[in-house]
């Protein structure tokens, strides 16, 4: 599976994301998700090969220093589908919902 950003340079914020106050919690959402997909499958370095990414990218989604696209977000979030009701029941549900508005976790 290899998800490859459209532009590798520029951090990607979509535009739901933009100038909006609950994007802290929804970058923590997504730290907790790189993590335990990192964990599961053996290290940050094994996921950004698995995800197509340079390391620096896994990392700074890590970190919640970005925030990956679409694509990315959904490639490593099914390498954790075991793990979401975790993550799911320790975030905000109104971020997890803006993350992710059509799955029911």
């Amino acid at each position: 599976m290899r998800c490859l950003p459209q532009d590798r340079g520029r951090v990607f914020l979509p535009r739901k994301f933009r100038d909006n106050g609950a994007m802290s919690e929804e970058l923590a959402i997504v730290q907790r998700l790189f993590t335990r997909a990192a964990m599961r499958i053996g290290s940050a370095t094994v996921l950004a090969r698995e995800l197509g990414l340079t390391y620096d990218e896994v990392r700074r989604y890590m970190y919640g220093e970005a925030m990956p696209e679409e694509t990315v977000l959904l490639a490593a979030t099914g390498l954790i589908l075991q793990d979401l009701r975790d993550i799911k029941s320790q975030s905000d549900a109104i971020a997890w919902q803006k993350l992710f508005p059509d799955l029911r976790a």
